[in-house]
């Protein structure tokens, strides 16, 4: 799950990425979890469960950015301009 956060506890602008796990939002490691509920900006993928979401603080921005084979919601050079468009308005 590729994670932005806006700089509650470290550089502004920074983003953060880690993985959902295997699914199940209780095997996430401790560290993912403070990031996703201090996240400004979230984007993910089909991995990520509903109840890891609903961790994220109120008023952070998701973006679903899901990719399956021959199905993708937008291209990996989409995805990459998206982070770095929502680092640097941090």
């Amino acid at each position: 799950m590729p994670l932005q956060n806006g700089g509650h506890d470290h550089d502004p602008g920074s983003d953060k990425y880690f993985g959902a796990g295997p699914g199940d939002a209780e095997l996430i490691t401790v560290e993912a979890l403070r990031r996703t509920q201090s996240a400004d900006v979230i984007l993910y993928d089909r991995l990520v469960t509903d109840d890891l979401l609903a961790e994220a603080q109120e008023g952070a921005l998701r973006i679903y950015c899901g990719r399956a084979p021959s199905l993708h919601s937008m291209s990996q050079e989409m995805i990459g301009r998206m982070l770095a468009s929502h680092a640097a308005r941090c």
